[in-house]
């Protein structure tokens, strides 16, 4: 099992009030499998999926990770988890507007400590496998909706992770340009990646082998 939760909880506090996010989440997801996690706004799926990627913490239960406890791992181990076994994929882009698109996706790498050139030529190979090799040079602002998103992608790509975890991939996108976006996350699925895609809607949710559905921090089913 690449990922196994049990029983976790998240609350937070806001005052005096306690507000539960999660409410005994158990969830075991194998490697190579794709995954939808679905439910309306406010369910708990993005808090999960925080949780899942080593975003945050839960109040309570327990996470493995490929077998390790999230929870007794330092904190470089989680910034390694973050940055070399999981992609992430936000509905907003989060690229920085004044880098070109190569220069967003070399971001990760240069956390990791890579060196420059083979830095640059991962960042362009990984841009062209996702149909932008003639827009490496355009910042954000001279991109479209779906070019961002596929930037993004490739962000997520570029250190080659084990998981890809997207959060309202297409929430920004039209219909067509969703559908183009889908289509390349069927195809990293392919290659034997592991997809968790949180989303709202069921054309999105109908392209994963699973679908789990959240209520309430509640599965129900």
């Amino acid at each position: 099992m690449l990922i196994d939760v049990k029983d976790i909880t998240k609350i937070y506090k806001m005052g005096e009030v306690e507000v539960h996010a999660l409410r005994g989440i158990n969830l075991g997801i194998k490697e190579g499998e794709y995954i939808a996690i679905t439910g309306p706004s406010g369910s708990g799926k993005s808090t999960l999926m925080h949780i899942l990627g080593c975003l945050d913490t839960p109040t309570s239960g327990t996470y493995l990770f490929r077998a390790k406890k999230v929870h007794d791992l330092s904190e470089d181990e989680l910034a390694n988890i973050r940055n070399r076994e999981v992609g992430f994929v936000f509905q907003t882009f989060n690229l920085l507007p004044r880098l070109k698109a190569y220069e967003n996706v070399e971001l990760p790498l240069l956390y990791a400590g890579g060196r420059a050139a083979k830095i640059r030529d991962r960042a362009l190979k990984v841009l062209h496998r996702v149909g932008l090799g003639d827009r490496v040079n355009h910042r954000p602002t001279e991109l479209s909706g779906g070019e961002r998103q596929r930037v993004a992608v490739a962000r997520a790509l570029v250190n080659n992770p084990r998981v890809i975890l997207a959060d309202e991939p297409t929430g920004n996108l039209d219909t067509k340009t969703g559908g183009e976006i889908m289509e390349l996350f069927g195809s990293l699925h392919r290659e034997g990646r592991t997809l968790i895609v949180v989303t709202h809607d069921p054309e999105v949710s109908d392209y994963a082998d699973h679908i789990v559905r959240i209520r309430d921090g509640i599965l129900t089913n």
